[in-house]
C-alpha cells in the first residue's frame, strides 16, 4: 500500500515547465571533450538528454551546452550535472537521460534562460 506521501508524489504535475528546442544543443562533457549528445528539453533545473551510448545513473557530469549562436555573448553554458535515470529508445540505438542540474553560476543561469527564450518550441 502506498503511503499519501507516495501517491502525492505520483500525481503532482512538474513545478517548472520544460521546453523544447528548435535547435540541435550538443552537449559536451568538458572534462573528456566527448560529446554525450543532444539536448531534447530544458529547464533551469534540468535537461533531457537524448544519446547514442548511455549516460551513467548517479555520475556527476561537467558539461557544455554548445550554443548554434552567440547568446549573451556565450559560445556555451557551463553546468554541472547529475544523471537521474536512463531509458533506452525504442530504436535500441538512441538513449534517454534525464539530469538536474546541480552547478550554475548566475552566467549560465542567465544563457539558459536566454536560450529558452531564443530557441523553445510551442511556449
Amino acid at each position: 500500500m502506498r503511503s499519501k506521501a507516495a501517491s502525492k508524489i505520483l500525481v503532482e504535475p512538474r513545478s517548472i515547465e520544460r521546453h523544447e528546442l528548435g535547435m540541435p544543443i550538443l552537449i559536451i562533457d568538458t572534462l573528456s571533450g566527448e560529446n554525450i549528445g543532444s539536448l531534447v528539453n530544458i529547464t533551469v533545473n534540468g535537461i533531457l538528454a537524448i544519446c547514442s551510448q548511455p549516460m551513467d545513473v548517479n555520475r556527476v557530469y561537467e558539461v557544455e551546452l554548445q550554443l548554434p549562436s552567440k547568446i549573451d555573448g556565450q559560445d556555451s553554458i557551463a553546468v554541472t550535472i547529475d544523471c537521474l535515470w536512463v531509458n533506452q529508445g525504442q530504436s535500441q540505438e538512441l538513449n534517454w537521460a534525464g539530469c538536474a542540474i546541480i552547478d550554475a553560476g548566475p552566467l549560465a543561469t542567465k544563457g539558459i534562460e536566454s536560450l529558452i527564450k531564443a530557441y523553445s518550441i510551442g511556449s
